[in-house]
């Protein structure tokens, strides 16, 4: 019988993710990112991502060591605790991580990290403030916090790479990373009103035209062209449709 308890198992979970979260997968990068998002059901994930739900357990596993539905229950219960040691109150803080109520996430942490989030804090507290008292549990804090960390560093590296393109802003840097674009390469040789098309299908509706100037300019960049401003696009959109 194996002695790993399910603390020990939860942090070699997320040390093999802290490995690999600077070579993750394309697709699931951006599934990190939706799922850092509470309330994002898996399945509209999939289809979001354009694959199925199969596919995206596959790819899931395959990078970070298990499927998307854990991924999304550490991710929560990662933005729980990390409210909690900032000294919110548990209720408020499982509420806005998305749990049901304060007793759904003391048993959630328990599941996945095997003590509840008291015993979490408690160790934290010990390790911040250097005691010298010897915590309950043998889940160091930042063992369980920098893996998590790590990913979520990722997510926010990808969002700056595409935040370092002329035009191209958080939200914008958002919806490209929904599309499946991860860095400024990406956007290389690709076609704008397609990716405009597909992010409205996505949405169920039509977004403004200008963020479709927008993609096109981002693309130009993309393609070594000289930094211009969206409207430029605009115009150009405009005139085209005119003549």
């Amino acid at each position: 019988m194996s002695s790993q308890t399910p603390v020990d198992g939860l942090r070699a979970a997320l040390l093999v993710r802290a490995a690999g979260a600077q070579r993750l997968d394309p697709l699931v990068r951006a599934a990190v990112a939706g799922l850092a998002c509470p309330g994002v059901a898996v399945a509209s994930l999939a289809c979001e991502l354009g694959v199925s739900e199969r596919q995206l357990r596959r790819r899931a596993s395959a990078a970070v060591g298990y499927g998307p539905k854990r991924l999304a229950r550490v991710l929560r219960l990662h933005r729980a605790l990390h409210g909690a040691r900032a000294g919110e109150h548990l209720a408020r803080v499982a509420l806005d991580a998305g749990y049901a109520d304060q007793a759904h996430f003391t048993n959630d942490c328990r599941a996945l990290a095997g003590v509840p989030p008291s015993e979490l804090l408690m160790t934290y507290l010990i390790t911040a403030r250097g005691s010298g008292r010897e915590p309950r549990t043998s889940l160091n804090w930042s063992d369980f916090f920098k893996p998590c960390d790590a990913t979520c560093a990722s997510i926010h590296a990808m969002s700056s790479e595409l935040t370092s393109i002329p035009n191209v802003g958080p939200a914008v840097a958002g919806k490209l990373s929904r599309l499946g674009i991860a860095h400024p390469g990406d956007l290389h040789g690709r076609d704008a009103d397609e990716l405009f098309e597909r992010l409205c299908a996505l949405d169920g509706w039509r977004h403004d035209p200008c963020l479709l100037d927008t993609f096109a300019a981002a693309i130009s960049y993309a393609d070594g062209g000289p930094a211009r401003p969206w409207w430029e696009f605009s115009r150009e959109r405009k005139a085209r449709a005119g003549g």
